[in-house]
């Protein structure tokens, strides 16, 4: 076990390492108050300072938009539900391994044009 002075010790050290980080903080804080935020085009301004300087006629080429995270999901499960019935499980099967509706599971393979054998 340390002694009293060890954990005199310590906790002086520690103080110090604190007031340190606290110090480098601050310096940190006041840093920041005095950068100027740099104010950034977003990509519709962009395109639209573009389109209001093409000549009249020629067309602008848009961003592709992004696809979120919940879209990819619904894409892939569009896939594996077009899968499924391509390997011969019926709108019902695939609904409950899916647990998804019916209906949904119908709607995508007839969009997707796959016939359950």
């Amino acid at each position: 076990m340390l002694s009293f002075a060890g954990l005199v010790l310590v906790l002086v050290i520690l103080t110090a390492v604190i007031l340190g980080q606290r110090r480098q903080l601050e310096r940190l804080r006041e840093q920041l108050r005095r950068q100027p935020l740099k104010q950034q085009k977003s990509a519709f301004d962009q395109t639209l300072a573009q389109a209001e300087t093409q000549p009249e006629g020629k067309p602008v080429v848009l961003e592709q938009p992004r696809t979120s995270a919940f879209q990819t999901d619904l894409t892939e499960r569009y896939r594996c539900i077009s899968a499924m019935a391509r390997q011969g499980l019926n709108a019902h099967q695939i609904s409950t391994i899916l647990q998804i509706s019916e209906g949904e599971a119908r709607q995508v393979i007839r969009l997707a044009g796959v016939t359950p054998n």
